[in-house]
């Protein structure tokens, strides 16, 4: 059986159907939002959109500011890509006062 983890990263509108039945929300990885191996080649892509039309949550993880994906130039960067272009609800961080600084700044919380 898949962890639901792993189910919200390969999940398509039919797994996202199937999850909706039984949880309330996804932690899939950063990775399956934002896509691109640069930052001239990044997309958002439908995953968000996509559960929020079955009223999950989304919470990707792990947002780190010592860990950067590729298609983003800073964690202030990831941040705007995932709050504001593709539209998470939270995320999983290990850097909680940077994530609640940066949440508090774009008057987002």
């Amino acid at each position: 059986m898949k962890s639901a983890a792993s189910a919200a990263n390969s999940a398509g509108a039919a797994g996202l159907d199937r999850l909706a039945q039984t949880v309330d929300g996804i932690g899939p990885t950063i990775g399956s939002i934002v896509g691109g191996k640069t930052k001239a080649d990044r997309r958002v892509t439908e995953l968000v959109k996509l559960a929020h039309a079955r009223n999950l949550v989304v919470h990707p993880y792990t947002v780190r500011s010592d860990e950067l994906p590729k298609t983003v130039e800073s964690v202030a960067d990831l941040h705007a890509v995932l709050f504001r272009e593709a539209g998470v609800d939270g995320v999983f961080t290990d850097f909680t006062d940077v994530t609640a600084a940066w949440l508090k700044g774009a008057n987002l919380r």
